[in-house]
Order: C-alpha cells, then structure tokens, then sequence
C-alpha cells in the first residue's frame, strides 16, 4: 500500500509542475502579446489588433516585472517533472525572456534606432485596414484604439534617441517623407472598410509630422554618429 500511496504522490507532484508551467507559458503568450501587439496582430493572436506598445517608462517597468517573475516560476520548477516538450518550451521562454531584459534594461542600443519606431508606426497605420479579408466585428474600435496610442509612441521615441546613426536617420526621413504622402489613400482605404472615419487619423498624421521634425534636427545639427 505504500509503495502505491508514494507512486500517487509523485504523480501529483508531476501533474502539478506540468500545470504550473503551462500557467507560466500562457502568461509569457499574454506579456509577449502586450510587448510585440504589432507582430501579435500579423500572427492572428486574439487581442492584439488595439494594442500598441509605446515604450513608456510604466510600459517596461511593468514588463520587466513581469519577465522576472516569470523567470523566477520557471526556475522554481522541477525540470524532472516536466515532459520534454515542456522542457524544451521553458528554455525557449527563458532565453526569449532573457533577451527582453538585457534590451531594456543593458544594451539598450535598438532603442536608438529611429527606423525601430517608423517601422512601428507604419505597422500600427496599415495591418489592419490593408488585411485582405472582410472587417471583423470590433477591427475598427480595436484600429482606432492603436493609432490613438500613437502620439505617445513618437513622444516616447523622441525621448530615447540620442546619438542614432546617420544611415537610419536618413532611411528614417525618407520613409516618413513616403508615410505622410500615403495617408490621403490609408484615409480612404479606411472609410471603404470601415464604412465612417477614423478621428484618430488626424492625430496620428501630427504625431508623424513632430517625429519627421525629430529626426531632420538630428540631421540638421549633426547630432549623430557615422555608424550603423
């Protein structure tokens, strides 16, 4: 009878670290969706489409919080329990975590790069009016709702450029120059989808003109450097 009531207990034991982990793995789906909403919307991942991530100091603190956390529950599972599928997803979560933290919090080097945000910008305008299906229920609240967070984002970008490289401060100006040619276009696109305007364009469109003035003083005063 022993050996069977111990054979039970370790199975509980096994069975709880494996649901813990997936506890685990589902919250790392939900941060990796608040911090990359962007790609999220180009994976299909539901909740993303009126997410925007705009690099305020609460945004990373809060993430950052949550990426320790998560780490700490992961290194305080039994790797024995776990199958090696759940294995093999801990140590991919690990170092995806891993290298958030070191990013935001060590190098800190990609957040100089203007073409980081226009990229950002430009992703957040046309993902989703451009989507080759019918509007789902809710796309334009959700659109609506991003591109009212990008004031914010341009403001938060400006605040971490210091010194960026003159190649992508140009490639940048370039492309915001093209980006606020095309939003006559992105404005139509949008009222044939969704059938009414979009306040939230005019907004955007300002934000895209201060964030071209950022980058034509950097170029202006040549505050910047020669590198890549």
């Amino acid at each position: 009878l022993l050996p069977l009531v111990c054979g039970c207990g370790e199975r509980q034991a096994v069975d709880a670290s494996r649901e813990a982990f997936d506890a685990i793995a589902r919250d790392a789906a939900s941060l990796y969706i608040t911090m990359h909403p962007l790609r999220s919307s180009r994976l299909g991942l539901e909740g993303a489409d009126s997410l925007l991530f705009t690099f305020s100091p609460g945004e990373i603190e809060g993430a950052m919080t949550e990426v320790d956390r998560l780490m700490d529950a992961i290194a305080s599972l039994p790797a024995d329990d776990l199958d090696q599928g759940r294995v093999d997803e801990s140590i991919l979560l690990s170092d995806w975590m891993k290298g958030e933290r070191f990013v935001f919090t060590q190098s800190r080097t990609c957040l100089d790069n203007p073409l980081l945000y226009c990229w950002m910008i430009e992703e957040a305008l046309f993902s989703l009016p451009a989507r080759p299906w019918p509007s789902a229920d809710g796309e334009r609240r959700a659109w609506a709702a991003r591109i009212g967070r990008l004031p914010l984002l341009v403001e938060n970008a400006s605040s971490f450029l210091e010194k960026p490289g003159i190649i992508h401060l140009e490639e940048t100006a370039r492309r915001l120059e093209e980006l606020s040619g095309r939003l006559p276009g992105l404005a139509r696109m949008a009222g044939r989808r969704y059938g009414a305007p979009v306040p939230e364009l005019e907004a955007a469109a300002s934000a895209i003109e201060r964030y071209r003035n950022t980058v034509d003083g950097f170029l202006e005063t040549g505050k910047h450097n020669r590198l890549i």
